[in-house]
C-alpha cells in the first residue's frame, strides 16, 4: 500500500529505488495486472483475503471471490413471516401472556383480544384531533411563509408583459 523506502527495500531483498524508471514501469505493470483482476463494475462478492498473502513477498492484492447465499423467493419470505407470526403467538400462549385464539397477532393490533373502553376511544380521538390541528396550523404557517417568499422574490424576476 505504501511506496517502499530505500531502507525497507533493502530489508525485503529488492535493490530498486522508488525513483528509478524500473519501479515506475513495474507500478504501471501492477496497475495493468490489477485492472485484469478487478472488473470495471466491482462485484460485491469480491473481498481482500489477507490470509492468502505470502509472508516474505512484497504486498500484492489478492482477490478471492466468495459465493453469496441465494436470495429467498417471495414464497419463502412469506413462509418465514407466517412461521414467525405463529411462533410469536404460540410463545405468548405457552407463557400465559394471552390465550391463543387461533388468529395471528398483527403489529398494529394494539388491544389484542380486548375491545377498547369508551375512555380509551375518547382519548385516542382527542389525540388525533390535536394532531390534525397541529398539522393544519403547520400547513397554514408554511403556506403563509411561501407566499411571503414569493412576494419578496417577484421583484427579482423579469417582468412579463
Amino acid at each position: 500500500m505504501e511506496n517502499p523506502s530505500p531502507t525497507n527495500s533493502s530489508a525485503s531483498g529488492t535493490s530498486s529505488s522508488p525513483s528509478s524508471p524500473a519501479s515506475s514501469s513495474s507500478s504501471s505493470l501492477a496497475a495493468e495486472e490489477l485492472g485484469k483482476l478487478v472488473p470495471a463494475v466491482p462485484d460485491p462478492g469480491v473481498f481482500l483475503d489477507l490470509d492468502k498473502l505470502p509472508a516474505r513477498e512484497p504486498l500484492r492484492l489478492v482477490l478471492v471471490k466468495r459465493q453469496r447465499p441465494p436470495e429467498p423467493s417471495f414464497d419463502e419470505l412469506e413462509q418465514m413471516l407466517q412461521a414467525a407470526r405463529l411462533d410469536r403467538c404460540t410463545t405468548e400462549s405457552i407463557f400465559g401472556k394471552k390465550p391463543f385464539d387461533g388468529r395471528y397477532l398483527e403489529e398494529d393490533d394494539l388491544y389484542g383480544n380486548e375491545q377498547p373502553t369508551k375512555a380509551q376511544l375518547e382519548q385516542l380521538e382527542a389525540e388525533e384531533k390535536k394532531d390534525r390541528e397541529t398539522l393544519a396550523t403547520f400547513v397554514k404557517d408554511e403556506l403563509a411563509r411561501r407566499k411571503e417568499d414569493l412576494k419578496r422574490n417577484v421583484g427579482h424576476l423579469p417582468s412579463q408583459k
